[in-house]
């Protein structure tokens, strides 16, 4: 395992097991519209199909696809997470329908087209983009689609956010630029992309407050008028790529 496979795994065993990063819900629970975006794309696919989380965490989506029928595999490098994810699963009684296992997202153990479905978020800007998208063309199945929800690199306030709180992020992550957003379009059949969130993480700190829930629906109403400029796109937080695989 290289240096910085090994960093990330580190970073992330530990970051599970703290739970460092929690206090930053506030901040997630302003993802609105790129959460629905993400979670219409992956559950458009209908039950009874296939599907890897890449990068699962401690279950992230699978529990719910297992529940509406998916046969479902969750993969992350961390140890911690996967154990964590294995106790859920028993705990809520499905571990029949889920399996989890460590694994390198660059390096998958699954032979190919092994998969109707890919999907993750805030997984691919932790990853080396070549190696990880070979190997999620290489499990995808003919008419396969892989699904994900990722940082951007251009939004001025959350890179300041960035630079004053880097202990919460692991130091090999890459938010995605304009030019990975071209590299990965270029690499499937066909990419739709939808952008997100120009405005709408200032809802956050508003979230104590009684103006909450307005703030927020008058901020994603705002980026949804503004992302229609092209020009704007590249410096909203969150992307959500739907990318069908090339033998499809």
């Amino acid at each position: 395992m290289d240096s910085r496979v090994e960093r990330e795994k580190r970073f992330h065993d530990s970051r599970f097991a703290d739970q460092r990063r929690s206090h930053l819900g506030v901040l997630y629970r302003s993802l609105h519209g790129s959460s629905r975006e993400f979670q219409s794309a992956v559950f458009a696919c209908g039950p009874g199909i296939r599907a890897l989380e890449y990068g699962c965490g401690t279950g992230g989506l699978s529990f719910e696809l297992a529940r509406r029928g998916y046969d479902v595999t969750g993969i992350d490098i961390s140890e911690v997470a996967i154990r964590q994810a294995c106790e859920k699963a028993v705990k809520e009684g499905i571990e029949d329908r889920m399996r989890f296992h460590v694994m390198n997202g660059e390096e998958l153990e699954f032979p190919d087209n092994s998969f109707d479905l890919v999907f993750g978020t805030g997984i691919l800007h932790h990853l080396d983009l070549d190696r990880s998208l070979t190997e999620i063309v290489r499990v995808l199945r003919p008419q396969g689609r892989a699904v994900f929800r990722e940082p951007l690199a251009h939004h001025p306030i959350v890179n300041l956010y960035r630079r004053l709180t880097p202990s919460l992020r692991s130091i090999d992550e890459h938010p995605l630029t304009v030019r990975d957003l071209e590299r990965i379009s270029a690499i499937f059949h066909s990419a739709d992309l939808s952008f997100h969130h120009l405005l709408s993480p200032v809802a956050a700190l508003f979230a104590s407050t009684p103006f909450s829930k307005p703030i927020r629906a008058f901020l994603e109403t705002a980026d949804t008028l503004l992302l229609r400029l092209p020009f704007l796109r590249r410096y909203a937080w969150q992307v959500v790529l739907v990318l069908k695989n090339p033998g499809s």
